[in-house]
């Protein structure tokens, strides 16, 4: 029990210190009281250090299996490995909220210790606290991850078969942490608000608080389809589920915000549009953690419906409601220094790629909700599937690739005619890559107009690095040594053309494995079954004709109601993927086999880890840029200063 009382003590203390934290960092931020606002920090802090010490109190009573402790029984056993032991730490409800809030405590925390006194970090603390509180409350009333049983059981039930893998150790972890972090750019953004400031300053820092959720986000999206692809047997990487969806929802906002917030840096343009990104994509993390909490929809990550929901309904009721008051209330003090000089302009392109990923959350948001609404309205549960986001997306996904062959060309202010000579080897691309599929006898319009669209795209990424290294060789030194030098000083618009080259490389690996996914079924005499501990393992040996050999196996859990899981076996290359699904058996001594051959899977996640290096190098700390200044600012040379 000492480790139960150590924990719960931990989150009682932190919830009394963040909600002085955030009484007094609004009292200070009002009145302007340097003093107070600095024992707020240090509350805040305080709070902080108290998460992190319930936290390590719960991850120590899974590995010293502490079964007195409900949470601890519910999700490990004596038989589970180390790592997995670990994890178990957020493999429930209590757990992952616990870590949801270490994630807020930590990252809110740091993010105050770099910032001076003033009214705006003052009212960030308060906003931080609220929200920490918050969570904190759940914690202690609602569902404490430190309930004991009235007994010490002999061992617990053991973790869900679908979480003893690999990926239960990265993919949860990134998700829930780029959920958690959304939370610190809005408290910023509201703290800017409140403190009445609507100058640049405030989005230098906003922004890269929300690269760095944005970042985790991004990892978190990717290694849950890597893992589903790898676990779940059906073939594919994203279902379109629920839970997938409000996942992507807060990321597709925030990549609006990270290109947006460009124009307000440099041209003091989009104030209240970049307000209202950076509360949207707070707003709609908070949605995602209520639709998982709730069990309103159903999806097959979500928890079961339990009295959390309520909870998380009323705190986004509150948050919109708060938020949406304070922008209309400070709307005058959002208007931009500039208007719009010209639609054909890098300003234009901006917008509208906003507008095109704005349009798309909608399109997801919708197809999300739409059961519910429909079973409120006309009394049953309309039906949304991969088709429906397949045909609406599609335009919008397609639209935005054609915005990386042609945005990053165009000028700000005002694109003369000259702009169009620079389109020149990105049509080429195009056509060659038209021509080139027309050869190969492909006919499927969505292909034909994707193809293009993805070379140029490259081409436009690629032809800039070019431009680089020719400017390098005309630097003086060495060339390595200019071109290093050139890159380090421009990181954002290098970082950014990198990330724009992953965003094609993955959607051509998202082409390939939708249009030219090739599947079929075997089966199979020649298989091994083994049975331990309550399961029962099928497993089939193969061998491949060029001598390779592969292991395709299910395991079946009595103790958990006869689930099983799959281990499917992949052969992957450079530009397909054997994969190999072994179905649950129909009878003695045979099974069957689905094979399936995907095309450029492997594409798919290394564009998003160039996606993510290029993104996160991008906003490296350094090399900001200033606003332009009204009267007409120095020219900068080519390739000198850090543009995207």
């Amino acid at each position: 029990m000492l480790l139960a009382d150590v924990g719960s003590g931990a989150l009682l203390a932190a919830l009394a210190l963040s909600a002085f934290a955030a009484l007094l960092g609004f009292l200070s931020g009002a009145r302007g009281l340097v003093l107070q606002a600095l024992v707020a920090r240090r509350a805040l802090w305080a709070a902080a250090g108290a998460v992190v010490v319930g936290a390590a109190a719960l991850e120590a009573a899974f590995l010293t299996h502490d079964f007195v402790i409900a949470y601890v029984a519910e999700h490990s056993d004596l038989a589970t490995p180390a790592p997995l032991l670990a994890a178990g730490f957020y493999s429930g409800q209590e757990g992952s909220l616990l870590y949801w809030t270490l994630v807020l405590a930590v990252i809110g925390g740091l993010s105050l210790a770099g910032t001076s006194g003033g009214r705006l970090p003052a009212y960030a603390i308060g906003v931080l606290g609220s929200i920490l509180t918050f969570f904190l409350l759940v914690l202690n009333f609602v569902a404490g991850p430190f309930a004991l049983l009235g007994f010490v059981p002999a061992d617990g039930a053991g973790l869900n078969p679908l979480l003893r893998d690999g990926g239960m150790l990265i993919h949860p972890p990134f998700l829930l942490a780029g959920f958690a972090s959304f939370a610190v750019p809005f408290s910023f953004a509201m703290a800017a608000l409140l403190a009445g400031r609507a100058d640049a300053a405030w989005i230098t820092l906003t922004r890269r608080l929300a690269l760095l959720a944005w970042g985790l986000q991004s990892a978190g999206l990717t290694l849950g389809m890597w893992w589903a692809y790898h676990v779940l047997g059906w073939g594919g990487y994203w279902g379109w589920d629920p839970v997938e969806n409000v996942a992507l929802l807060p990321w597709l906002v925030t990549t609006a915000y990270v290109h947006s917030s460009q124009i307000q840096e440099r041209r003091g343009m989009l104030k209240g549009w970049n307000q209202g990104l950076v509360v949207a994509a707070f707003l709609l993390a908070v949605f995602g953690t209520f639709v998982v909490r709730s069990g309103v929809i159903q999806s097959v990550h979500s928890f079961a419906i339990s009295p959390i929901g309520p909870w998380f309904l009323a705190f986004l009721a509150v948050a919109v409601l708060a938020s949406g008051l304070l922008l209309a209330v400070r709307a005058p003090l959002l208007r931009g220094d500039r208007s719009l000089e010209s639609s054909v302009s890098r300003e234009g392109a901006f917008l509208l790629q906003n507008l095109l990923f704005v349009a798309l959350a909608f399109a997801v948001f919708w197809g999300t909700v739409l059961p519910l609404v429909s079973q409120f309205i006309q009394g049953r549960a309309a039906a949304v599937g991969p088709p429906f986001y397949e045909r609406v997306t599609a335009p919008f996904f397609l639209a935005l690739l054609a915005l990386l062959a042609v945005g990053p060309l165009l000028p700000w202010r005002r694109a003369g005619t000259a702009w169009l000579r620079t389109l020149k080897w990105p049509l080429t691309a195009a056509a060659a890559a038209l021509a080139a599929l027309l050869g190969a006898g492909l006919q499927n319009p969505a292909v034909l107009l994707a193809g293009p669209v993805l070379a140029a795209g490259a081409t436009t990424s690629i032809l800039e690095y070019a431009k680089g290294v020719r400017f390098a060789t005309r630097l003086p030194g060495s060339w390595p040594v200019a071109a290093a030098r050139l890159a380090i000083r421009n990181r954002r618009r290098y970082g950014a053309y990198l990330a724009h080259l992953g965003i094609v490389v993955a959607a051509c690996g998202f082409a390939g494995s939708h249009f030219w996914q090739q599947e079929r079924q075997l089966t199979l005499e020649s298989i091994g079954s083994a049975s331990a501990a309550g399961t029962t393992t099928t497993t089939a040996f193969l061998s491949l004709g060029d001598g390779e050999s592969l292991t395709a196996g299910r395991t079946v859990y009595d103790s958990f109601g006869g689930q099983s899981t799959t281990r499917v076996a992949i052969r992957s290359s450079a530009f397909e993927d054997l994969y190999i699904v072994l179905q649950p058996s129909t009878g003695a001594g045979s099974v069957n086999l689905t094979v399936f051959v995907n095309p450029l899977v492997g594409w798919i996640w290394t564009g998003a880890a160039l996606l993510i290096l290029g993104a996160l190098s991008g906003s490296w700390p350094g090399g900001r840029r200033s606003p332009e200044r009204v009267a007409a600012p120095a020219r900068r040379p080519a390739l000198a200063g850090s543009a995207e």
